[in-house]
């Protein structure tokens, strides 16, 4: 879109910056808001371990298993987004604040359930579409 618009390559770079920047402090203050909802009386270390870290590293790996098969370089731009997490697991960490109320219950119904199962169904079914092999270009 860029080049349809002209823009020229520093303008390119200051976007590409702003929107890391951006995605750094929304993942952060997601952190934070993270620590609010853990449960009473676990401590920063825990929250982080069980509101940010296990969902991130199990759900990158249920992300790998679901879109297989695809060539192996494209392992490391799944990983790549999942490392934005981090900043999250940085906010949950440092972040002391928790309300009263934080003891409600944040139990997996089935309608998440459903939905779960519905993205994966979609997901499988668009693959056989998608070709995952890279193309080889003849050679002049």
């Amino acid at each position: 879109m860029s080049l349809a618009f002209g823009l020229r390559m520093p303008l390119r770079y200051d976007a590409a910056v702003l929107g890391f920047l951006t995605i750094c402090g929304l993942s952060y203050f997601m952190g934070t808001e993270l620590r609010r909802w853990s449960p009473a009386g676990a401590g920063s270390a825990n929250a982080m371990l069980g509101m940010v870290l296990t969902p991130a590293i199990a759900g990158t790996a249920l992300a790998l298993l679901i879109f297989l098969p695809f060539p192996p370089d494209w392992v490391s731009a799944r990983i790549g987004e999942s490392a934005f997490w981090i900043f999250a697991a940085v906010g949950t960490f440092t972040s002391r604040k928790q309300p009263a109320d934080s003891s409600r219950d944040l139990a997996l119904g089935w309608p998440d359930l459903a939905l779960l199962l519905a993205a994966v169904l979609v997901v499988r079914l668009m693959a056989p579409g998608i070709a995952f092999t890279p193309q080889l270009r003849p050679e002049n």
